[in-house]
């Protein structure tokens, strides 16, 4: 190879050679070059895809936003919190007491703690200390807390059979949860 010597070979052994410089060259500049930048341009091909489906989700937000505003002005006067600690407490214990009446359930008696104001709501809590009732009142009068509007849940339930055959006894806390009005 060191006698190796361009100039002794003819034409056709020339241009042979400089087609396997390019060959060689393209070769390089495909594995080096184009498929780094194919490899980047798949990534950004994803990004992009990913980033179209977050778009699609954000403007179907958009689209649905004057149905969900029009949805909380509708429930705005139970769900946000204008009237005071007070009135609020007086109107869940009201409920509660509506409630139980229609379903049969005995309030014994019931006491609330002061609201824990948390970031954005507020949240009242309601203890029914002792409560009497038949198992189908006490179903019924959790179905009503259920699907009593304004975000009433039942946080605890203690039950304890009652001193009558096919009745119990027990405690309950009721929470109540009130968004708290926009500055």
């Amino acid at each position: 190879m060191a006698g190796f010597n361009i100039e002794k070979l003819d034409a056709r052994e020339k241009w042979g050679l400089v087609a396997a410089a390019c060959l060689v060259a393209v070769l390089l500049v495909d594995r080096l070059v184009i498929a780094t930048v194919s490899k980047r341009l798949d990534a950004l091909d994803r990004e992009i895809a990913g980033r179209e489906e977050e778009l699609h989700r954000c403007r179907a937000f958009v689209r649905a936003g004057p149905e969900v505003e029009a949805a909380f002005a509708a429930l705005g006067k139970d769900l946000v919190g204008d009237a005071s600690s007070a009135e609020r407490v007086d109107e869940i214990k009201g409920r509660l007491d509506d409630l139980a009446r229609e379903t049969g359930v005995m309030l014994v008696s019931m006491e609330h703690r002061a609201p824990v104001e948390k970031d954005a709501y507020v949240e009242y809590v309601i203890d029914i200390g002792k409560f009497e009732t038949t198992n189908e009142g006490l179903l019924r009068f959790l179905d009503g807390i259920q699907a009593a509007p304004g975000l009433l849940r039942v946080r605890k339930l203690a039950l304890k059979p009652g001193a009558q055959p096919g009745t119990v006894e027990g405690t309950a806390e009721i929470t109540r949860v009130i968004a708290l009005a926009a500055p």
